[in-house]
């Protein structure tokens, strides 16, 4: 990231498409499986697609679509991309037991994305402070997190059976390999600019820190985590329901980490910009900008080390079957903990339209008043070999002003 771009990196809206994922569905599997996956989610109650779209395609963000955006008294972007692999293996039932042993492991690498920001901080950034001549900007309570790792997962698990109900309970410990992570917080703030810019008068407390800004692959932080699931599932009447805590977990940053804490005041001689902080720089202003960002950050920094949390979250689900498994209904919620704001409520309804292929309609709500539609297919490709795709928001292609969330799931699932 380049550290110049300080009231840019407030939002740092740019990379936000690279990440994403689904909270994890229980997989429907007879002993053992084997899974491939990757997935992208992105959701915000602010930010439609016709504005993520625009930035994603480097298109210009013309007044329409910056003006297009359903801006709250406290907004957010969650985004997140996983790739992982990994295998489960159940144990023989052994004669008079009812109990069975689970083992797995699997390898992902992971990328968050997770911003909270008000209305002055999007104005601010998107149509310059020519709007707050003679005004406040407040970037209270302004948050912005950027973390990439990657983990080894191992599983552990019993399964009680009992007639024709089964319970399972499934630990899957992780080691994390922390690669790169950008923190900035406002735990106060406010930029005032004068009349036609004569000045500018910064007041803000606040942290940042930083790690391997250029997001290699080295590794500069090690940590734990740990998913705990439950399951019970009906055989005979072909039902379950299962929750789950996942992506619990902490990193301690060592290497390239840097960080910077501040309560400060700040005087400049100001300028006005349509779209800050790209001032003129030909006259002169980009002394104003540098000024700014070497003042808060970039002189500031200090070789230090840290922890953060990876973006935990919360799952109920509740699955079932109908007419010799043609017709499946179900729900999944899903809550993140980072950010309690952000909940999914989603319904699913898949019916298999042929031998080898099943079609699945998913409604949903993010936090509770922004609709999505996403629809699935599992694919038989060879006797116990499927490939699995997930799509949503597909109110995208109908209603791109109206939709707030983007969902991408590819998956290749064997069962033996």
């Amino acid at each position: 990231m380049h550290r110049y771009s300080f009231l840019a990196f407030v939002l740092l809206l740019n990379p936000l498409f690279l990440l994403a994922q689904s909270a994890t569905n229980w997989p429907d599997k007879p002993e053992h499986t084997a899974l491939l996956e990757g997935k992208v989610n992105i959701y915000s109650n602010a930010l439609n697609q016709d504005f993520i779209q625009a930035l994603y395609l480097g298109d210009y963000l013309n007044a329409d679509i910056k003006e297009g955006v359903d801006l709250q008294s406290r907004n957010y972007l969650f985004a997140e991309t996983r790739m992982g692999l990994g295998i489960e293996v159940k144990t023989r039932l052994k004669e008079g037991s009812r109990f069975r042993n689970i083992f797995g492991m699997r390898i992902f690498n992971q990328q968050f994305i997770h911003a909270n920001f008000n209305a002055d901080s999007y104005q601010l950034l998107f149509f310059g402070n020519t709007l707050f001549q003679s005004e406040d900007a407040y970037l209270n309570k302004l948050e912005y997190n950027d973390m990439h790792y990657s983990g080894l997962q191992l599983f552990y698990g019993k399964e009680w059976i009992n007639g024709q109900h089964r319970h399972t309970l499934l630990s899957r410990p992780s080691l994390l390999i922390g690669h790169s992570y950008q923190r900035l917080f406002f735990d106060s703030g406010k930029l005032y600019t004068a009349l036609f810019g004569e000045f500018l008068n910064l007041e803000a407390n606040y942290t940042y820190q930083e790690v391997n800004p250029n997001n290699t692959f080295s590794i500069n932080g090690l940590g734990a985590g740990i998913d705990l699931i439950y399951q019970y599932k009906n055989d005979e009447q072909d039902w379950s329901i299962s929750a789950g805590l996942e992506d619990l977990g902490m990193i301690r940053w060592m290497n390239q980490a840097e960080s910077v804490s501040k309560d400060t005041s700040l005087w400049l001689q100001g300028a006005v910009s349509d779209l800050f902080p790209e001032f003129n720089f030909e006259n002169g202003d980009d002394f104003i900008y540098s000024e700014l960002s070497r003042d808060l950050y970039y002189d500031a920094l200090q070789d230090d080390q840290f922890y953060s949390l990876t973006p935990a979250r919360i799952h109920l689900q509740f699955h079932k079957k109908w007419f010799d498994q043609e017709l499946e209904t179900g729900f999944h919620y899903t809550h993140l903990l980072i950010d309690p704001t952000v909940f999914m409520i989603q319904a699913n309804v898949r019916y298999q339209i042929m031998p080898f292929w099943k079609l699945g309609l998913e409604p949903g709500l993010l936090a509770g008043n922004r609709f999505y539609f996403q629809i699935s297919s599992d694919f038989k490709i060879w006797n116990e070999l499927a490939l699995r795709l997930h799509y949503g928001d597909f109110n995208t292609f109908i209603q791109p002003a109206n939709s707030y969330t983007q969902q991408a799931r590819v998956a290749l699932h064997f069962s033996w």
